[in-house]
This record gives structure tokens, C-alpha cells and sequence, in this order.
């Protein structure tokens, strides 16, 4: 029930906070980010009161992995697939780790639904809402979409200081260098599909082409890692500048 608060929040809270700032005639990307932490934050405060009333989220969440991975231990199907030599407790672990895993990621996976959720707002938003009479500012086209470079120093500093947590057998030390690995994986990811759509811009092509390319890259394993690399390359070198 909390987790479901959660993402309610995070799709809600960004909208009237994105409005006043848009009276302000701020940038699109500062109001959008605006709006994110206001989704984050109210996010993170029903996380702390579920667990102040002693059903935290991550922690049902596990309850409900250690469950589900004990059921599919014990299907036949999943026992042929994994190979009749498995024990069922071996069966029990191979769940546990993947859905587990999973679970880990609830965090980034808010702060991206959050993310994605107020960039749609404000994009909707910037067409209905009139501040001071003018329609607000409107989003930049998504083939402009650039990260600064000073993100690539934050990107170390953090991933390192994370590592290391992660390195000294904390479990918070873990679930931080998974989260923040993702966060910054989807952020060049972003980066990465920005290029593509500048390139078709600039080739003529339509956007549905530069749609199906991306799609290709998201349902392949080295085609994320491709996209990954693109965008952190775009950050450094400003290939669409050069595109340009």
C-alpha cells in the first residue's frame, strides 16, 4: 500500500510546485528539477513513515522476494529450466539474487519515474498554463537535451565515495552503489538518445526512425552499454555540436 503512496507522490507532487516556478520564468530544466525533488522528497517521507509505523517498504519488498522465490523454487517448470541437478535450496538463492536485486533498485527507480513523470507535466503543462498571462517557457526539444560538463567529476566523486562504501561489506554501502551506478547509467542513457535524434534531425530522417533505433539499443545488451558510452562521450567531446 505505501509503495503505491509512493509512486502517487512522485506523479503528483512535482505539478504545483512546477507551476509556481514556471510564474517565476525560470528555465524548463530548472523547473523540472524542481519538480523532481519535490517528488523525491515527498517520496522519501512516506518511505520514512511506513517504517516508522513498522512496514518499511524495502523491507516488505524483501519479505515479498524471499516469498516469491521460495514459490518458483518449487514449480516444476523452473526446475527443468534451471536443470534437474538444482537443489530446490540452490533454486531458492538463484531467485532470491535476481528478484532481490531488483528490489534494490526501488529507489533510482522512483527518482526515474519521477523524473520521466515531470518532464511529461511540464511538457503538457508549458501549453495550458498562463503565468502573468504568457505561456510558460517550453521545453527544449529532446535532441538539445545536454548534460554539463562538470556532471562527468560529480559522476567519480560519487561513483568512487559509493565503491568504497560498498567495499567495506555495509548492506546501505551496496544498496547506494547500485542505485547511484543506475541513476547515472539512465542520465548518459539520456545523453546518448539526445545524439541519436540530433543525428536523424540532421540526416532528414523521421523521428519515428531515431524512435526504433533507440528501441533496438534498450532491448540489447550491448546496445544499452553503446547508448551508455554515446551519451558519456557527447558530454565530453559535444558531438551534437559538431553535428551541428
Amino acid at each position: 500500500m505505501y509503495l503505491t503512496f509512493v509512486f502517487i507522490a512522485a506523479l503528483v507532487l512535482p505539478v504545483p510546485i512546477m507551476i509556481q516556478a514556471m510564474g517565476k520564468r525560470l528555465s524548463p530544466y530548472r523547473v523540472v528539477l524542481e519538480g523532481i525533488f519535490a517528488g523525491v522528497i515527498g517520496s522519501i517521507l512516506i518511505m520514512i513513515i511506513a517504517s516508522a509505523t513498522g512496514n518499511g517498504i524495502l523491507d516488505t519488498l524483501q519479505e515479498s522476494v524471499r516469498y516469491m522465490a521460495q514459490t518458483l523454487a518449487k514449480d516444476p517448470m523452473f526446475g527443468d529450466l534451471l536443470g534437474k541437478e538444482t537443489t530446490e535450496t540452490e533454486r531458492v538463492q538463484f531467485f532470491t539474487q535476481v528478484y532481490g536485486q531488483a528490489a534494490d533498485l526501488v529507489p533510482s527507480t522512483i527518482c526515474i519515474f519521477t523524473a520521466i513523470a515531470a518532464y511529461i507535466e511540464y511538457t503538457i503543462l508549458s501549453r495550458i498554463v498562463k503565468p502573468g498571462g504568457a505561456l510558460a517557457l517550453k521545453m527544449p526539444r529532446f535532441r538539445e537535451f545536454d548534460l554539463p560538463r562538470n556532471v562527468i567529476i560529480g559522476w567519480v566523486i560519487i561513483f568512487l565515495l559509493s565503491w568504497i562504501l560498498a567495499k567495506t561489506g555495509i548492506k546501505i554501502g551496496d544498496l547506494l552503489y547500485a542505485n547511484i551506478n543506475a541513476l547515472f547509467n539512465f542520465v548518459f542513457c539520456l545523453q546518448g538518445m539526445s545524439v541519436i535524434f540530433m543525428f536523424c534531425h540532421k540526416k532528414g530522417a523521421p523521428k519515428a526512425i531515431a524512435v526504433i533505433i533507440i528501441l533496438f539499443f534498450l532491448f540489447t545488451g550491448l546496445g544499452k552499454i553503446a547508448l551508455l558510452l554515446l551519451g558519456f562521450a557527447d558530454v565530453m567531446f559535444r558531438l551534437k555540436e559538431k553535428l551541428s
